[in-house]
């Protein structure tokens, strides 16, 4: 019996691209897995897209509106596979995505997870001709040092389900940088390896996407990071200087940009006294 994989996809007024995403899913090359979507209190028309959408895999579930983190945690509590996968609503996968990664970890029982690069698209799922690297090889240096062309999106890591036996959870008070605080953790258990072919994650860039935005929300969230991987201790004290600088350049330069010269000056005071 072929290994099993539960996809996990977090789902909040995606109506215009969940439908997509999982025929991205039901195309894949393997096929023994399970589709949980956890529908994280969406106010479009996203429960009426997937209820016009049949397939045996697929499982719908629905809940009050308590972010990305915990639609991903609650969601992984009623997974039953052998692997688990973290699929945003709006990124796609490649024919071999899953096929890939799950022969890399079959035959390296010492490796915790898999990814690739992941090739930009917008909206219309056209490709933006470009590529971001996944954070996979030296994992703590790389979200200290994290730059725009990093991608540590779950959508790309395929991660054998030891994590959820070890209580490894998505941080709740976490919502953009939920991901790389879940890599550093996932980081501590074990390594992963990255994959090549036709196997990439088709990373979505639009509006709505978080990543995108500059708000006075993300900013905090982005503090909370840095406050909780200092706390946690999650990184090395060598990589403490470039990356309290790193968080101190970005709050402080997103903030005069939205024009919130207050919460410039909150957020660098609390970074420069944060050690």
């Amino acid at each position: 019996m072929p290994a099993k994989i539960s996809i996990v996809v977090p789902c909040y007024n995606a109506a215009d691209f969940i439908a997509e995403t999982l025929f991205s899913v039901f195309s894949q090359t393997y096929t023994n897995y399970e589709v949980l979507i956890i529908d994280d209190g969406s106010t479009d028309k996203s429960k009426a897209v997937i209820d016009g959408i049949s397939h045996h895999s697929l499982k719908y579930f629905w809940q009050e509106n308590q972010g990305v983190s915990m639609a991903r945690n609650n969601g992984l509590e009623k997974t039953t596979g052998d692997y688990v996968l973290f699929l945003d609503a709006d990124d796609l996968l490649e024919p071999d995505f899953l096929k890939t990664r799950i022969k890399k970890l079959e035959e390296n029982e010492n490796l915790l997870f898999a990814c690739s690069k992941a090739i930009l698209i917008d909206e219309n799922s056209a490709p933006l001709n470009k590529e971001y690297e996944a954070v996979c090889e030296n994992v703590e240096e790389e979200i200290c040092n994290y730059t725009a062309d990093c991608c540590s999106c779950p959508s790309n890591y395929l991660i054998r389900n030891i994590f959820k036996e070890e209580g490894l959870r998505f941080h709740p008070s976490l919502s953009n940088a939920a991901d790389r605080f879940f890599l550093l953790e996932l980081n501590k258990l074990g390594k992963g390896t990255l994959v090549n072919g036709s196997s990439k994650l088709k990373y979505r860039i639009h509006e709505k996407s978080m990543s995108k935005n500059i708000s006075p929300k993300n900013i905090l969230d982005l503090i909370k990071f840095y406050e909780l991987v200092l706390n946690y201790k999650l990184i090395p004290s060598r990589y403490y200087f470039n990356f309290k600088f790193k968080t101190f350049r970005i709050c402080f330069s997103e903030s005069l940009l939205i024009k919130k010269p207050l919460l410039a000056l909150r957020s660098c005071l609390f970074v420069l006294m944060k050690f």
